[in-house]
């Protein structure tokens, strides 16, 4: 977190006064000399005077309980300060207590709400975190062809956990849900073409058994639609992910 904190001060200090940006300066100076006290006696002035990196800085501090007593309520208060203020870490910070529920009720959607803001602005953890919400649906509606797209960002965007996310993903739309769309889509032409007549729906049916289109359906074709039967039926009743045996 050092590191970061001095990333943030020095930009954050950009676009104000030579004053402001000798005490975020002398802050991160501070810190990374294990100085808390003097990093929160510096950053607390410019953080109440509305200064962004200062004031996710204070949050961290109130959160890690460093140079001051512990108190998640007290880091949320200056993360949503800046996080309005637009800035991507502050958001990302504040995602990260809503998802775990550190000094708020834990709240998935609110969690997604700022990692979104924060991956908008090409925040490589916010948008893999963002990423792994879609991958698993926690609380929110499972869309892998969106989180697909977040680890694909977050990877380019240097976050080396994503591409093995990003992989996974690929992968798992592959042999999954592609098999379900091809199913649905199936189902919904049975459905809205042939009615009750059995004719129509068996020629469907075996056109798409017969992948080979040789008129002729092996054990290897019934055996795909088999494996594709139990995807269908899983994400229809919405069940838990189907094991290595069932697919």
């Amino acid at each position: 977190m050092k590191a970061i904190i001095a990333i943030l001060i020095l930009a954050t200090g950009l676009g104000f006064g030579g004053a402001a940006r000798a005490d975020l300066q002398d802050g991160s100076d501070a810190y990374n000399r294990g100085d808390y006290a003097t990093a929160v006696q510096e950053w607390r002035p410019l953080a109440e005077r509305g200064n962004p990196g200062a004031q996710v800085s204070l949050g961290y501090m109130y959160e890690a309980g460093e140079g001051v007593l512990q108190d998640y309520k007290e880091a949320v208060k200056w993360y949503r300060k800046a996080a309005e203020q637009g800035f991507a870490q502050a958001q990302f910070n504040l995602a990260n207590v809503y998802a775990d529920g550190r000094g708020v009720q834990q709240d998935y959607k609110e969690a997604v709400k700022w990692y979104r803001k924060a991956a908008e602005q090409d925040h490589a953890a916010a948008q893999f975190e963002l990423a792994l919400l879609y991958s698993v649906g926690n609380e929110i509606e499972e869309n892998v062809p969106i989180a697909i797209a977040w680890a694909r960002r977050a990877y380019q965007n240097g976050n080396e956990d994503a591409k093995a996310l990003y992989l996974q993903l690929q992968w798992k739309d592959f042999i999954f849900a592609s098999d379900v769309r091809a199913l649905t889509a199936l189902v919904e032409a049975v459905e809205s073409t042939c009615g009750d007549d059995i004719t129509c729906s068996f020629e469907y049916l075996w056109n798409y058994i017969d992948v080979t289109e040789d008129r002729h359906i092996s054990l290897a074709e019934i055996a795909r639609f088999q494996r594709n039967i139990i995807k269908y039926g899983a994400a229809a009743q919405e069940t838990e992910k189907l094991t290595t045996e069932d697919l």
